[in-house]
Order: structure tokens, then sequence, then C-alpha cells
């Protein structure tokens, strides 16, 4: 699965310039994989790290970032919640929903 952030929902580039310009200090391509890297640390668990790869495109002029996530052998909570894609939907799986969708993975 890939995520382009810097690319609105309708495909048209936007870039990070707004996203950098929150970051202080280090307001650029280092700063921000870095702020990403610490909300994956923080929010997701166990911490995805074989399971993502972060990269930087520069696209009609914007820089764009391109977080590609290949499927890992667990499954990974945010914030101790465990979501999964429903055709082009993401749900929070709770109560029996989440003990079927376990169990059916052998977790």
């Amino acid at each position: 699965m890939t995520l382009l952030l810097g690319v609105s929902y309708a495909g048209e580039v936007v870039g990070l310039d707004g996203d950098f310009g929150m970051l202080g200090e280090k307001a650029n391509r280092d700063g921000f994989e870095n702020k990403l890297w610490d909300l994956m640390k923080s929010r997701i668990h166990p911490i995805p790290t074989g399971e993502v790869k972060v990269g930087f495109e520069d696209v009609e002029g914007k820089m764009v970032c391109r977080v590609s996530v290949r499927r890992g052998g667990v499954p990974h909570y945010l914030d101790k919640r465990l979501y999964v894609r429903l055709g082009n939907s993401t749900e929070e799986l709770a109560g029996p929903d989440l003990q079927d969708w376990l169990g059916k993975r052998g977790v």
C-alpha cells in the first residue's frame, strides 16, 4: 500500500510546504520524516519498522512524501485500537468482530 502526503484526495499535488511550516526549526524533509516516525513510534504498536519505507519526490515542482507499507505478519494497533480496510473505508474493530478477525489470523 502507498500513501502520498502532499497530494489531495482529488489527486492534485499540493506539496508539503504547509506541513514544513509547522515544524519549527526543522522545517524540511528531514524534520518532516523525523516527525512522521515520532508519531508512528508513539501511536502504533508494535512499531512498524520493517514494514514502512518513507521517501520524498519532487512532483510538479512540489515536495511529496511517499509512505510505502508492506503487509506485516502481526496486527498493528493505532492508539490501542485495531482498524481494518473494508472496501474503500477504514473501520475500527471491537467486541466480537475484533475477536473473530484475530481468531481467523491465529493471533
